[in-house]
């Protein structure tokens, strides 16, 4: 059995007092002191009259758009989408549904090599093999979210579930020519226990950049924890991307939590949602662009961009900042199958 840890919010953080330090970066080229980065705000498209493979084209087919609409508002080098991006979380509602979403995810990060799926497609799934591509072609650092595919037995362990394989919630980082080069499993799931399985062992992904710039990755109600969250920054790391699906009915604003988050901790973070509750772009508690949450929205397609400073900065001021709202034709019914035969029968 999979350990589920109880939905409950113990708050890391409070708010603090700080004294404003204004500055502002007038170019996003490596080593000027600044980065540019983008967050999505992506409802998934597609619906549960679909098969997975539809819903997951749909969305993956979106992506471009984003990046293109994000390249136009500035040189972005680094683009963060939601928790649940292919529809998985939205559009399927048990596990036995969810398992045609997922894919086989090979063991990247640490000491093992990246591999890139778009030079070897015949090896990885559609999913990782297109973002891959887009990441190469557009020549930016992609993090997308999916549920990952892995086989296990029970006779060498002792959590394998009882279908045989966990389905993990999995952050995916892509660099700019197309390699997988780190993936991070969702350690705390939030009331999905009997859908999607959390790591024995609370996972620790960081990976650094081709600009030169270490962050340290995690998902949705991660946050609420210690570990691995405040663990990344007892070590050191100023730069985080969040992707979360949190819903707009919750009691609390994602941009409020994300902002105090950082302004606590003085870091820099990115944060992409799948829900209309908000996205952001913080950097030491200063929101450098921020959305939502859309209250009367139950779908909503959009991309921020900003210019963040290497080192976290209350009151930074940002010279490249803006967003930009994207529209989506909602798929064709899917085609039924209708009998032509009338009744009775004939024989």
């Amino acid at each position: 059995l999979i350990v589920c840890v109880p939905y409950r919010m113990p708050w890391s953080f409070v708010a603090v007092a700080v004294v404003a330090a204004t500055c502002a970066c007038v170019s996003a080229a490596q080593n000027s002191g600044c980065y540019t980065a983008a967050a999505v705000l992506h409802t998934p498209l597609g619906s549960v009259e679909y098969g997975a493979e539809e819903n997951v084209k749909a969305n993956v087919d979106a992506m471009p758009e984003y990046i293109e609409e994000a390249a136009r508002i500035g040189p972005v080098q680094i683009i963060v989408f939601p928790e649940g991006y292919t529809g998985y979380y939205d559009l399927a509602m048990s596990r036995e549904t969810v398992t045609p979403y997922c894919v086989e995810v090979p063991d990247v990060g640490g000491e093992l090599p990246s591999v890139n799926p778009c030079d070897s497609k015949g090896n990885y799934s559609d999913q990782l093999s297109r973002v891959s591509c887009y990441a190469r072609e557009y020549g930016v650092v992609i993090v997308t979210n999916i549920c990952e595919y892995k086989s296990c037995s029970n006779f060498n362990d002792p959590y394998c579930p009882p279908d045989a394989h966990y389905q993990f919630n999995t952050n995916l980082v892509f660099s700019s020519n197309g390699d997988l080069i780190a993936t991070y499993r969702k350690s705390h799931e939030a009331g999905h226990c009997q859908i999607l399985d959390q790591p024995h062992t609370p996972d620790y992904t960081t990976f650094t950049t081709p600009f030169g710039i270490t962050f340290a990755t995690f998902v949705c109600a991660d946050l609420q924890y210690v570990y691995p969250p405040l663990e990344y920054v007892r070590n050191g790391i100023k730069h985080f991307v969040h992707t979360t699906d949190t819903p707009g009915g919750t009691t609390y604003s994602v941009p409020m939590l994300l902002n105090g988050w950082s302004l606590t901790n003085q870091v820099n973070i990115i944060q992409g949602n799948a829900e209309t509750s908000g996205i952001g772009i913080y950097s030491a508690g200063t929101p450098l662009v921020s959305a939502g949450p859309f209250v009367y929205d139950t779908s909503k397609h959009m991309v921020i961009v900003s210019q963040l400073p290497v080192t976290p900065t209350y009151g930074f001021q940002a010279a490249v900042a803006g967003s930009a709202e994207l529209h989506f034709a909602p798929l064709q019914p899917p085609t039924r199958l209708t009998n032509t035969w009338t009744w009775p029968h004939p024989l």
